[in-house]
């Protein structure tokens, strides 16, 4: 019978114009990642239950950047979840976004991973993505989102194993195959001895997943509420090729700075030839 294990956290709300921090004790010790339970026993584990800790307390208690995560997810998940389910990809790989992007589709890391996936450009090319002078489709968060199911669904069919598959994605194939070559008494992820970004990743995931289910019991309704309804957008499409996206948008009464910043993924003033649907507010 598995240990039950508490961590405290505070529970946000609003008194008058304050903060107010209330601890509220939660029972962790069912906690998982795609089916594979989180040993956290700090009597078996103490490792593990002290990552964890942190990463739900720095998660927690970045206030901001957790409303964000919030607000992003009611424009991304509901896409993430219903492809996810079609290709049989377990739910909590939503959270992996979470971790590796905070959701902001229009991310770019010093390393030269981009888009709420944080793909690579040789590694977004292989799954079918255009990466170029004028097109980064690892903007795109659709086409993005069914090129990076795809490379886990590659990288489970490699480690058979929905922990480990999260975990190569962020390490690399090749890097975690010899993590684990050099390690052959390790079975699973928690057992493995890795470099800390990738032996804290799970960990940051799960509290992730954690927080987001929760959200509700952790923060009042008045800090969670309704500023966060995002506009509609529509879809049309353009056909390319366009020499100047600046005068196209002239000629069509189309505002061009929220063309831009509604398709990141349009890298400059042209659009090579082809039909390229785009994003547009709804007015």
């Amino acid at each position: 019978m598995a240990a039950v294990v508490f961590f405290r956290l505070p529970y946000m709300s609003y008194t008058g114009d304050k903060i107010t921090f209330t601890p509220l004790e939660i029972d962790m010790s069912n906690l998982d990642f795609a089916g594979e339970r989180l040993p956290i026993d700090p009597l078996v584990n103490p490792r593990g239950y002290q990552k964890l800790g942190e990463e739900l307390l720095v998660t927690h208690l970045t206030l901001y950047q957790f409303l964000l995560y919030h607000r992003y997810s009611r424009s991304y998940f509901p896409y993430i979840d219903s492809y996810f389910h079609e290709i049989n990809l377990p739910d909590d790989f939503k959270y992996l976004a979470v971790a590796e992007s905070s959701l902001k589709n229009n991310a770019v890391s010093h390393s030269g991973a981009a888009g709420i996936w944080q793909m690579m450009p040789d590694t977004a090319r292989r799954y079918g993505l255009r990466v170029d002078a004028e097109i980064d489709e690892r903007l795109h968060f659709e086409r993005a989102t069914r090129a990076a199911g795809a490379y886990l669904l590659h990288l489970h069919s490699i480690f058979d194993n929905w922990t480990l598959a999260a975990a190569a994605y962020n390490r690399g194939e090749s890097g975690l195959q010899r993590d684990q070559a050099a390690q052959p008494a390790a079975k699973t992820y928690y057992n493995l001895i890795l470099n800390e970004e990738t032996g804290n990743y799970i960990y940051r995931i799960i509290a992730i997943k954690y927080l987001m289910q929760n959200r509700w019991k952790l923060f009042s309704p008045q800090m969670l509420g309704d500023i966060f309804d995002e506009p509609v957008t529509k879809k049309m499409t353009i056909q390319g090729p366009v020499i100047d996206l600046r005068v196209w948008c002239l000629e069509n009464e189309i505002d061009y700075q929220e063309l831009r910043e509604l398709n990141p993924w349009i890298l400059g003033y042209t659009l090579p030839g082809g039909a390229w649907e785009v994003k547009l507010f709804v007015r």
